[in-house]
């Protein structure tokens, strides 16, 4: 009679419930297989996590090289916006609560094509590398909010004495 595998040795330890299936081991026993398998699955998270943020993140190379100011200057002189579509995104009004309308992610490319969008005639791509050189890169976040009927401008004001019917109103704070 053959001698059974690593495996179905430690399989027949195992107690088995109905239907043949294994019980839960007790709790604060774990196995070497199971610690390794975790381990695994973790380091394959974690590569999988770089290779997802470093390859989308190529197109924020920082400073632009020429070539790529030379490509944003063109891209700027169609005086097309629909480039920017990459760069927008639009959100649905909610049903309460603040709008928030739209948040804008502009790296140095699509900043350095929006300053040449705004040129017509006499600007050049040699003229749109001297003006790069002279800024430093930055990316641009920003995201409009407004009031609704429901997040309004004024807000019942804390401080207010309770005896009368309606509290006075106040200006909401800018920062909101």
């Amino acid at each position: 009679m053959p001698e059974p595998s690593r495996l179905q040795k430690l399989q027949s330890n195992r107690a088995r419930g109905p239907n043949n299936a294994y019980l839960a081991q007790p709790i604060g026993y774990t196995s070497l297989r199971d610690v390794l398998m975790r381990y695994s699955v973790r380091l394959f998270r974690c590569l999988l996590t770089v290779l997802c943020v470093s390859l989308p993140a190529y197109p924020f190379d920082s400073p632009l090289s020429d070539e790529a100011v030379r490509e944003a200057y063109f891209l700027g002189q169609r005086h097309d916006a629909s480039f920017l579509a990459k760069y927008i995104k639009f959100l649905p009004p909610p049903k309460t609560g603040p709008h928030i309308s739209s948040i804008s992610f502009l790296t140095p490319f699509a900043q350095s094509a929006q300053f040449s969008s705004n040129y017509v005639g006499n600007y050049s791509a040699q003229q749109a590398l001297l003006d790069h050189r002279g800024h430093q890169e930055f990316v641009r976040i920003t995201v409009e909010i407004y009031l609704t009927n429901s997040y309004g401008a004024l807000i019942p004001n804390p401080a207010a004495t309770r005896s009368s019917s309606s509290p006075p109103l106040i200006p909401r704070h800018y920062d909101f």
